[in-house]
């Protein structure tokens, strides 16, 4: 059994993001941690003694707020989303790492999907690469990007009104894309509903709401005219198919729809390169 080590210290500021990661190639935890000054930290987890010692590696900074951090654990790649501009790609490796840089699609200014704040960070791995989601406070939905090359914008969706309310002002997000049991047989999404109702409109307290991964996939793609009715685009996006996933143009989406029969998707349109 490991046993606490001494508290280290850490930067001035009042922690406010946190992840963990494992180094694929070594076998090693790291530690990310953020504060509402914009410091970013990376620590060594090592437990090889019986004690837990951490070790601090990497610093970086944004100029304003962080929160959301998730790590690449594949390419050692640290995201980071500052809540009033966008989502940073930070290098984790030792040896030559590429400068930081905020994702250009993933930048609030020029991404028209995009609406402050930008919340929680998750990842999901696919033959194909990945998907990097990220939750866009102000506009209740959530945002997709490619974890290959430049992290290319694909498309947002939101969750709507069905059997329960909408998902709304979303904090924390995961996602896991690997057999759960029946209900979530290929992987779940995980979204904090900032703003819970319930049948009668009342709010409550907040909780999550599970969504499976395999109906995200799965799911029609669709854009609503404020005038005219749905148009239904039919997407064959089953987990053997995520590569037309990354690469299908979307039309996009001037307005809401809610009481949905399922989970569906405001995508913003978009050519892929």
């Amino acid at each position: 059994d490991l046993l606490q080590g001494e508290a280290k210290p850490l930067f001035k500021g009042e922690v406010y993001g946190f992840c963990l990661f494992h180094n694929r190639i070594t076998s090693e935890f790291y530690a990310g941690i953020n504060s509402k000054e914009g410091e970013i930290e990376v620590w060594h987890l090592n437990g090889s003694s019986g004690i837990v010692d951490l070790k601090h590696i990497k610093s970086f900074k944004t100029a304003s707020q962080p929160e959301g951090m998730v790590a690449d654990d594949m390419r050692e790649v640290l995201y980071v989303g500052e809540e009033d501009k966008g989502i940073w790609r930070f290098d984790l490796k030792t040896n030559d790492p590429e400068e930081p840089r905020i994702l250009a699609e993933g930048l609030i200014s020029s991404n028209k999907a995009l609406k402050d704040d930008i919340e929680g960070l998750a990842i999901c791995f696919s033959e194909e690469g990945g998907f990097l989601v990220a939750s866009s406070q102000g506009n209740n939905s959530y945002a997709v990007f490619d974890l290959l090359g430049e992290n290319n914008y694909i498309g947002s969706f939101r969750i709507t009104d069905d059997k329960f309310d909408a998902v709304e002002e979303t904090d924390g997000i995961e996602l896991f894309n690997m057999p759960l049991n029946d209900s979530f047989p290929d992987g779940i999404f995980i979204a904090q509903d900032g703003r819970n109702m319930d049948i009668s409109n009342t709010l409550k307290c907040q909780n999550f709401k599970f969504v499976s991964w395999k109906d995200i996939l799965a799911s029609h793609f669709f854009a609503a005219n404020k005038t005219t009715a749905i148009i239904i685009y039919y997407l064959f996006c089953k987990q053997s198919s995520r590569q037309a996933f990354n690469r299908k143009l979307y039309n996009s989406c001037t307005t809401d729809i809610s009481r949905a029969s399922t989970v569906k998707y405001l995508l913003q349109k978009k050519s892929r390169k």
